[in-house]
């Protein structure tokens, strides 16, 4: 079993063997950063298959550090060995700060995470010749500032610091917080730890430098080179002195940046002043730190795995569902001239969805018949879930296929609500094409109140059902009947644990706030996963086509310091609408999709 050992100042050189050639980019991958924050993070480390196992404790809770790889180590044998070591000691299993490209490798070995990645604590990442030279009229801005300190102090020079220096640091030191007096506590920690790894300097391995003016440091950085990215650990300045910042950033990358691709100045903790401050020196990447808190095994044996069938796909389902779903799956392949294509349940959504094909007279009465069962067995006062929702049968759409005309769908429609409302008393309204007036052709507008608070909705003057009394089904609910385009489920995962992102993206987009004609949306939380989600319906993925909305939610996600992890898409979906997808991303010029799909080609040969 692993065993680790306290790091305290001693260690410097152990740590700079494996953080001198690590290549993760991060801040956290550095001596500096594990000694300035020793008494905060209190690391400790232990050295197994040729790698460095770092934990921290961080809020009360051990958490480990993506393993730093030597020259021979095997990153995958001390994942192993960390896996152990939390299950000898009872421990949870969080690795945190893992590199972006580092995710995909534990995602396989766990498939069972909560993943975390904070926008606070990004890492800003700069090219090191751009922070060298200031060149173009994008860094007009610092050019002038900086010409400014150069005209106001014209002796003023860049030198690098080193354990001689120590009395110069000092008196900058007591400039400092004359200067800049600090009443927070997070500030007074931050400042008595960069004096304490100012300290380091003498040991050789610490980059320092800083402008003089007059005899005196006005401004100075200490840095350290890790695997080509150079991490500024400390970089403070008088502001008395105006402009010396942008002279600092400039002149300690030309002087020390030389061998390094990338600049990282750490994160922003979430200040504003500080983010604002770092975002005007335009950085090429904001490096993410992963938080991965690995499920128990416990946790994984207690639910249902995820089963899937070229037909079939099972999402894990309570067992007191069972049941009813598989007396829905039953009913759904035993009506003749009819084929369940897809059948798929949601846990978080709470919701079940069967995708058939058939001959009009099949479809109806599949139709009847699955509701039957689901008013039999749904109790909807029982019922929670993610997803709206006002009945055990929410909503039934006819979606025309091939020879089958919108008009023959619509009659369709209005006879399954007729038969539904005589034989089973569950009330309907008529929506999309069948719907009797246009306020009710949206289902959001419909659906809005949900089961609960729908027999109040039916006693207002304008929402008598189309089918049935003013009174729902006392189990059932009501339901949703009509004829439509096809329907696209539709979702996009967001790297955010943030749900009231997700929200406001699904805000922006959907249709009845102003968004895409096409598109309803809201924001979920799917918390088996700790993770953020856009759910969409594309109830015509012509007039708004996929990719539209992918790349307006990747834009808005990026506004708010996140991005799309993966976009899914529930249930069967039309051909063309990925189609569309295609020829969008690949610029196809002149593409006909019925002409040079073969696909088609064959349909037409049956």
């Amino acid at each position: 079993m692993l065993t680790f050992t306290p790091i305290t100042l001693e260690h410097h050189a152990l740590l700079r063997k494996y953080y001198a050639g690590c290549d993760y980019r991060l801040c956290e991958y550095s001596a500096g950063t594990k000694l300035m924050w020793s008494l905060y993070l209190r690391p400790s480390f232990a050295e197994e298959a040729g790698c460095l196992i770092v934990r921290n404790r961080i809020d009360g809770e051990w958490v480990f550090d993506y393993p730093v790889p030597g020259p021979d180590g095997d990153v995958d044998a001390a994942l192993t060995a960390i896996e152990s070591y939390c299950t000898d000691t009872e421990t949870p299993l969080v690795i945190s700060v893992v590199p972006e490209e580092k995710a995909p490798e534990l995602l396989l070995r766990w498939p069972r995470l909560r993943m975390n990645n904070e926008r606070n604590w990004k890492d800003y990442l700069y090219r090191a010749e751009d922070m060298a030279a200031f060149a173009g009229r994008k860094y007009s801005g610092q050019r002038n500032h900086i010409n400014k300190f150069r005209k106001e102090y014209p002796d003023a020079k860049f030198i690098p610091l080193t354990g001689a220096d120590m009395p110069l640091i000092e008196n900058f030191w007591a400039d400092y917080e004359q200067e800049f007096q600090k009443t927070s506590f997070n500030a007074k920690r931050e400042l008595a730890y960069a004096k304490a790894l100012a300290r380091l300097l003498p040991e050789g391995w610490l980059l320092g430098g800083g402008l003089l003016v007059d005899d005196r440091l006005v401004a100075m950085s200490l840095a350290e080179n890790c695997g080509g990215t150079l991490i500024i650990h400390v970089e403070k300045a008088l502001y008395s002195h105006q402009g010396a910042y942008p002279t600092l950033v400039q002149a300690f990358a030309a002087h020390f940046g030389g061998d390094c691709v990338y600049i990282n100045r750490e994160d922003d903790a979430g200040d504003q002043g500080l983010r604002t401050s770092k975002l005007q020196y335009l950085p090429v990447r904001l490096a993410g730190k992963l938080r991965f808190e690995v499920r128990c095994e416990a946790d994984r044996l207690r639910e249902i795995p995820t089963v899937t069938t070229p037909r079939l796909t099972l999402t894990p389902l309570e067992e007191r569902d069972e049941a009813a779903y598989n007396a829905l799956v039953e009913v759904a392949n035993s009506v003749p001239g009819c084929t369940l294509f897809d059948a798929q349940t949601d846990g978080n959504h709470n919701r079940c969805v069967f995708t058939l094909i058939g001959s009009p007279e099949a479809i109806e009465e599949v139709a009847f018949q699955l509701t039957k069962v689901a008013t039999e067995r749904i109790d909807m006062n029982k019922h929670h879930g993610e997803h709206k929702r006002m009945g055990a049968t929410d909503v039934i759409p006819f979606v025309p296929q091939m020879d089958v005309t919108v008009e023959e769908a619509v009659e369709m429609s209005k006879r399954v609500a007729k038969r539904i409302w005589d034989e089973l008393k569950v009330p309907s309204f008529l929506y999309e094409d069948s719907a009797t007036r246009p306020e009710r052709r949206n289902l959001a507008t419909i659906r809005k109140g949900e089961f609960e608070g729908m027999p109040e909705k039916l006693l207002q003057p304008d929402w008598a059902p189309d089918y049935g009394e003013r009174k729902i089904h006392p189990t059932a609910g009501i339901t949703a009947i009509g004829a439509r385009m096809p329907l696209v489920a539709f979702n996009c995962n967001l790297e955010t644990s943030d749900v009231e992102i997700a929200k406001k993206i699904a805000k922006v987009i959907r249709g009845s706030s102003g968004g895409f004609r096409s598109c309803k949306a809201m924001g979920f939380m799917l918390e088996d996963r700790g993770i953020a989600q856009v759910s969409m319906n594309m109830v015509n993925y012509e007039d708004t086509p996929l990719y539209v909305t992918y790349e307006m939610i990747k834009a808005l996600a990026e506004r708010y310091g996140t991005r799309v992890i993966e976009s899914e898409i529930v249930g069967l979906t039309p051909a063309k609408a990925l189609i569309d997808c295609a020829e969008f991303y690949l610029k196809a010029k002149d593409f006909d999709c019925k002409k040079q799909v073969m696909e088609y080609h064959l349909i037409d040969m049956e």
